[in-house]
């Protein structure tokens, strides 16, 4: 149960600050480095639904601090404190992630961690990926414990905090991983095997005498084995990880596409399927590979199925950079250079008598009208934006936002420079820039 601490016998004053929900006018705000950066926004915590808030480097010293100075009551969740704790903690680990390394992971240098949904980049739930990489990533570190112990689950832990959580964890261990949140497309909605098991397992053992015909039969029965072998499994473990991709690896379709002013490429099929491509008509072995090489390939048990042609403040936030890729069947047709930012990006104010039981509920509904300065700034009716006489409470404000970086003109000058085999550590040196943001560009 909420306990109030009467510190001071003054009253509670009014705050006046400007206020607002808008995910731009937020981030311009709140984390204005990143702002500079965006070339749309695809989500974000921040709507029309949720709570105004007056932005801020750094929610909870920035509330603490307007609470003192201005005779407003605080009120703080655990998870204010705990955001604040695990956004300190990543600038430490990311300060040393070399001496830090073997206590954190067992490999050597970053690991692609890849979460999947069935949506299109533009209406998949960016905060669902960022808690479901927090899972992938406690697969991939040494101490199991590590990721239930950063992310908050106290009675007043709401999923805008676990998703902020989960990229402050992403953005500490970005020395160790990189991230990729990835769009599943088309899809076979089901499968059926008809028939019985053991007709499945006929089919297997038939396979097996495949190699007894020497040369190239060999090959073909080892990208034939794999798909056998899922096919009896499909059967004992239906709904399994590796059921579920096998069917998922099974074929895609890649239009014919135009590069310059070379010929047109064809299009092309990858997936398992092309296994039964081996030969051609006159018995010669097929040149699969696709006109992207190993991009298109796809993997099984090891095996390799190529593609068929078919003919200052010390911020209380962080930002982690991820890739958005939206696969079709497996096959990747675009990708998105993003970022996700997230902490403490403000300060909420409102009414002490509500705020002290109702801590991160629903404020009343503001209107919208444009402020000179910001961009649609959300204010009440009846009153300039800087003030409310019913708010008189502020608390730390959690959020995050995922946005697609624009290109900059450097980018393309630096991977010229890369082109030319000139080092990243050369390229430092000779821009100034950071070696992260250097390795950055792709």
């Amino acid at each position: 149960m909420p306990i109030t601490i009467r510190t001071h016998p003054i009253e509670g004053e009014a705050w006046r600050s400007p206020i607002s929900n808008d995910a731009e006018a937020m981030l311009s705000s709140a984390a204005s480095t990143e702002a500079s950066n965006v070339k749309r926004f695809m989500d974000s915590s921040f709507s029309k639904s949720t709570p105004a808030v007056t932005p801020s480097t750094n929610g909870l010293v920035s509330a603490a601090v307007e609470a003192w100075n201005n005779h407003h009551h605080l009120v703080l969740r655990p998870d204010d404190i705990w955001i604040a704790v695990i956004s300190q903690l990543g600038f430490f680990v990311d300060a040393h992630a070399e001496e830090l390394r073997s206590f954190f992971v067992a490999h050597q240098g970053q690991r692609e961690l890849t979460v999947r949904q069935d949506a299109n980049p533009d209406n998949a739930d960016y905060g669902r990926f960022a808690t479901d990489m927090a899972d992938e990533l406690s697969k991939n570190v040494n101490d199991p414990e590590l990721v239930p112990w950063i992310i908050p689950n106290f009675s007043t832990t709401t999923d805008t905090d676990r998703v902020a959580a989960s990229v402050l964890l992403m953005g500490a261990m970005k020395k160790y991983f990189s991230y990729n949140f990835c769009c599943d497309g088309c899809g076979i909605p089901s499968v059926t095997l008809l028939g019985t098991r053991g007709d499945w397992v006929d089919l297997q053992a038939r396979i097996d005498k495949i190699p007894n015909l020497g040369g190239e039969a060999v090959e073909f029965h080892r990208l034939l084995n794999p798909i056998a072998r899922h096919m009896v499994l499909s059967f004992d473990e239906p709904q399994s990880t590796a059921v579920l991709e096998f069917w998922r690896l099974i074929a895609s379709w890649e239009p014919p596409s135009y590069m310059g002013s070379g010929p047109p490429i064809v299009a092309q099929i990858s997936g398992w399927i092309t296994a039964f491509c081996f030969w051609d008509a006159e018995g010669h072995r097929n040149q699969l590979g696709g006109a992207y090489g190993e991009y298109q390939s796809r993997y099984l048990d090891g095996v390799e199925y190529k593609a068929l042609p078919d003919d200052q403040k010390v911020a209380g936030w962080a930002a982690v950079p991820v890739k958005v890729t939206y696969e079709v069947a497996g096959v990747v047709i675009e990708e998105r250079k993003c970022r996700m930012v997230a902490g403490s990006i403000g300060m909420r104010p409102g009414r002490h008598a509500e705020m002290s039981v109702r801590l991160d509920g629903p404020a009343p509904p503001p209107a919208e009208r444009e402020t000179p300065g910001r961009t649609r700034v959300t204010v009440y009716p009846g009153l300039p934006p800087q003030t409310n006489p019913d708010f008189d409470t502020v608390q730390p404000h959690t959020g995050w936002w995922i946005y697609e970086v624009k290109e900059k003109p450097e980018n393309k000058r630096l991977q010229k420079y890369r082109d030319l085999g000139i080092k990243e550590e050369d390229l430092t040196h000779m821009f100034g820039w950071e070696m992260e943001e250097v390795q950055s560009v792709h």
